[in-house]
């Protein structure tokens, strides 16, 4: 019985290698934290080049009077130029059209979805009075 309680005794009372000791507690820790910053760095990235190509794409749909087929695919593929280097495929560029009533509601004229038209209809919530007679380009 008084091995077993020496052998405790020393273990504790033991310094050698407690550094060593120390950094293989702390090392995983570390390693978390330093692969963690990369991937929040390059999620921060992508939101911002996301971001961007929002704001591109719809200040780029604002300025047409009106729109030809050709216009929308030349805009809609304007996401991947401004997406690079990351891949634009999972991205899905939505650009609608929305014509005001006289009732202050909207009814959507036309919807690209990455060059696919999708049918007219109507918007279910009216609009905010402040967008009452206009026609809006949208880019979502």
């Amino acid at each position: 019985m008084t091995a077993p309680a020496n052998l405790c005794r020393r273990f504790v009372a033991s310094t050698r290698a407690v550094a060593a000791i120390e950094f293989s507690i702390v090392l995983p820790v570390l390693m978390l934290i330093f692969l963690g910053t990369f991937d929040a760095g390059r999620a921060i990235a992508i939101y911002m080049k996301i971001r961007s190509a929002t704001f591109t794409i719809d200040a780029i749909t604002n300025q047409y009077t009106s729109v030809q087929d050709s216009d929308l695919q030349s805009i809609t593929g304007a996401a991947a130029v401004i997406l690079a280097p990351y891949s634009s495929t999972p991205a899905v560029v939505t650009v609608t059209q929305v014509k005001v009533t006289s009732a202050n509601h909207g009814i959507v004229s036309w919807v690209i979805r990455s060059a696919a038209v999708r049918a007219p209809g109507e918007l279910r919530s009216p609009l905010p009075a402040r967008w009452a007679r206009a026609a809006l380009i949208r880019a979502i």
